[in-house]
């Protein structure tokens, strides 16, 4: 539809002006970031009510995720290798596709219900539902689904900035050799304090001798142990 392909276009032009500013390191805190986002989904969604449909169309689809992947790795201050779930899912912003579909049931449904406040939170749980849904089954981004497993206390947690450093341990994209290895970046994915062991994001956070009292310090005082199912329950 010419209407998905000029909001995708005018959108595409905002973030490229945007992100300039906003480096991985350096720059505004992730909330603050937020504000790309908010730009982008206002060009993204206008029109939805009428259009949403179209998104079934997978071009169309993959117009809209493309610019709205851009957004996230803003917010996240991820590496360009971040799959389009997990990245939307580290920087807590729901799929392109559920907006649009939700913005088209709130104007539906406020045709003939009074109380539209209500409505609006009704149908932000129902997209919160079908992402998590979608979350489960996608096949991108299986490290942070493993870290990040429900996506709505995730989405609503009121504390906690996501940032370069965070991100590439939630993403299992980063700083390690494994990772480095594959992009042609390193000569061996070993780790550099465990021989024989692969320098992934699991060793380096999890069994690494290297930083095995940092982590044994965080268990005394959280009174637990710190696994990859349990980190960001205790996180958040």
């Amino acid at each position: 539809m010419p209407q998905i392909q000029k909001a995708a276009d005018k959108a595409s032009a905002a973030v490229a002006n945007l992100a300039r500013l906003m480096s991985n390191i350096k720059g505004p805190r992730a909330s603050k970031r937020k504000t790309l986002m908010s730009v982008a989904h206002l060009i993204l969604l206008y029109g939805a009510e009428i259009w949403a449909d179209a998104l079934d169309v997978q071009k169309y689809q993959n117009r809209m995720v493309s610019v709205q992947r851009r957004c996230a790795m803003r917010i996240a201050s991820s590496y360009r290798t971040v799959s389009a779930p997990a990245v939307l899912a580290v920087a807590g912003v729901a799929p392109i596709t559920l907006l649009a579909r939700e913005r088209k049931r709130i104007y539906n449904r406020c045709q003939t219900e009074n109380d539209c406040s209500l409505i609006k939170t009704e149908e932000r749980l129902q997209t919160l539902a079908e992402w998590q849904q979608q979350w489960i089954i996608d096949s991108g981004g299986r490290w942070t689904a493993g870290l990040i497993g429900e996506v709505s206390p995730w989405f609503g947690r009121r504390h906690g900035e996501v940032n370069f450093y965070l991100t590439q341990f939630l993403t299992c994209h980063g700083h390690f050799n494994s990772y480095l290895f594959r992009r042609n970046r390193e000569e061996s994915q070993l780790c550099d304090y465990c021989p024989g062991k692969i320098d992934d994001v699991e060793n380096t956070f999890y069994e690494c001798n290297r930083w095995a009292g940092n982590k044994h310090a965080i268990e005394t005082l959280l009174g637990e142990a710190i696994t990859p199912r349990n980190t960001v329950s205790l996180m958040l």
